[in-house]
């Protein structure tokens, strides 16, 4: 449904009113705010496009739409570094509770390895000690023997 040429929005869009141009540079209409900005588009015949309305939506709103896209598609690479981000420091986290783990095992094996000398120690001290305890004996026999 078409607004007729006779109805006031029309004729206020198309008419030129007479009278005397003011001097200085000419005062910019409402009309060419919309050339411009339809230019900056990248729409160069935006009242064609606005009329023809058999073909879909008017050829002013694509740009408007290749923005969004380009808009949706670099927020769609964003999300996908984020996400390597996460798995990258995931692995990192990975990697020290591995290392933590080989050093605790390491601790382990150290402690392990003291513990096993600690117990030789301590079978030389009674080993040392039954062969004191040996001599002593044996001096007291000879030095009973001797009296």
């Amino acid at each position: 449904m078409r607004m007729d040429d006779n109805e006031l929005p029309t004729e206020i869009l198309w008419t030129n009113p007479g009278g005397q141009r003011g001097r200085g540079r000419p005062k910019s209409r409402w009309i060419d705010g919309v050339e411009e900005g339809a230019s900056k588009l990248g729409c160069r015949n935006w009242l064609a496009a606005a009329q023809d309305r058999g073909q879909g939506p008017p050829r002013v709103l694509e740009p408007m739409m290749m923005i969004m896209m380009m808009i949706m598609i670099m927020m769609i690479m964003m999300i996908m570094i984020m996400t390597i981000m996460m798995l990258m420091i995931m692995m990192l986290m990975l990697m020290i509770i591995m290392l933590m783990l080989m050093i605790m095992m390491l601790m382990l094996i150290i402690m392990m390895i003291m513990l096993v000398i600690m117990i030789m120690l301590m079978i030389m001290i009674i080993m040392l000690m039954i062969m004191m305890l040996m001599l002593m004996i044996m001096l007291m026999k000879t030095c009973s023997l001797q009296y």
